[in-house]
């Protein structure tokens, strides 16, 4: 398997991500089912990273491939979900 990023930063980007989204979705207006969807997405993200087997894994559990797997699958649900009404209250 080509590893272009060690485990280690995968890690770092997968609690960082999952930081990012749950804050985020506590900032959109207007938008329920938008909001659900990131807080639905960042809990997946960190129930995965929480049982995969490196350095960032609580149980260790789940191989890396399985992890990426759901990664790919967590950026395809983001991507198809339609979100015409998002806007974020940054002030």
């Amino acid at each position: 398997m080509n590893r272009p990023i060690s485990t280690r930063l995968h890690g770092l980007i997968d609690y960082s991500w999952a930081a990012t989204a749950s804050a985020l979705s506590a900032r959109v207006r207007d938008a329920a089912a938008t909001a659900r969807l990131l807080r639905g997405a960042a809990t997946a993200a960190a129930a995965s990273w929480m049982v995969t087997n490196y350095e960032a894994g609580a149980v260790r559990i789940v191989p890396m491939q399985s992890h990426l797997a759901i990664n790919f699958a967590i950026a395809g649900v983001l991507l198809a979900a339609p979100s015409p009404h998002l806007r974020l209250h940054l002030e």
